[in-house]
């Protein structure tokens, strides 16, 4: 853990490549948006610019799904989220829709419904759930404690 400025950084191995995840300085423990909304238009770029002509549109989502959302959302289940949090969130995904579709923020949620996908709320509560059954579960007796401690 190093400190700099404002911001704390973490390196957090997993696999063979690192994540970095960015909080606030802040009275509660909470997340930096901008590194991860860079990091996602990066990649919704590079995948938008080398597969555009390819690909159906429904494809290229299910891509931009599986590829780019979890750069944006990762970090987010381990803290609950504001609702400033949500909204930067549902501007980028917004964004994609607009770049994809052409259609503006309040038809999202209505195209969202049609392709059976989750809202930015239910996206974040349902990783926010399977992380905190994954600490329950775990064979770490610190995890576990820290986990019956927020329950109790």
């Amino acid at each position: 853990m190093t400190h700099r400025d404002r911001h704390t950084v973490w390196f957090l191995e997993q696999a063979t490549s690192q994540f970095i995840l960015f909080t606030c300085a802040a009275k509660t423990f909470k997340l930096s948006v901008t590194q991860p909304r860079a990091s996602f238009y990066k990649s919704l770029h590079l995948l938008l610019t080398r597969s555009r002509r390819r690909f159906d549109d429904t494809v290229l989502l299910s891509l931009i799904k599986s590829f780019c959302l979890p750069v944006l959302l990762y970090g987010s289940k381990c803290t609950d989220c504001n609702t400033s949090y949500v909204s930067y969130i549902s501007k980028s995904r917004n964004y994609v829709f607009w770049k994809l579709f052409n259609v503006s923020a309040s038809t999202v949620d209505d195209m969202c419904d049609c392709m059976n996908m989750m809202t930015v709320n239910c996206m974040l509560s349902r990783r926010r759930d399977k992380f905190k059954a994954k600490m329950s579960i775990t064979s770490n007796y610190v995890v576990r404690f820290l986990h019956w401690l927020t329950t109790a």
